[in-house]
């Protein structure tokens, strides 16, 4: 709530119009691979919208049945590795990582369903809320 509050105000102000059409489609690139990288893992694919829709949204639901706490820590991995970081600790409902400005998420499955189907996801998003609280973020850490 705080990070939206900031972000309209950065918007009234002109400070932060968020991120150009370039920025968008290089993340795009990125998180395409990304994701791509994380399917070669493993897991049931249910959907992948591979910002289609929009350029700067990636999602990929996976069967529940499919994802376990080994396939977590292997997403987990190898997301480290690519250079996402890690910025919450201990959530059970989800882990939160950040790679410039955009943030991937991995939500295990907590009720999601998806026709009829327990669901876990990976969503990978950048915005201009993402790229505050990535901000935010490095800021408590360092």
């Amino acid at each position: 709530m705080k990070t939206t509050m900031l972000v309209c105000i950065l918007s009234l102000f002109g400070c932060s119009d968020g991120p150009s059409d370039a920025e968008m489609r290089a993340k795009g690139q990125i998180f395409r691979g990304d994701m791509q990288a994380l399917i070669d893992i493993g897991g049931k694919v249910a959907d992948y919208q591979n910002g289609t829709r929009h350029p700067n949204y990636y999602f990929l639901t996976l069967d529940a049945k499919s994802f376990n706490q080994e396939l977590q820590k292997k997403y987990i991995n190898k997301l480290t590795a690519m250079g996402w970081r890690k910025i919450n600790q201990n959530d059970a409902a989800a882990t939160i990582f950040c790679k410039d400005g955009a943030q991937a998420l991995i939500a295990t499955s907590g009720g999601t369903t998806w026709n009829g189907t327990n669901m876990s996801s990976i969503n990978m998003v950048y915005n201009v809320g993402t790229i505050e609280e990535c901000k935010q973020a490095n800021r408590t850490e360092n």
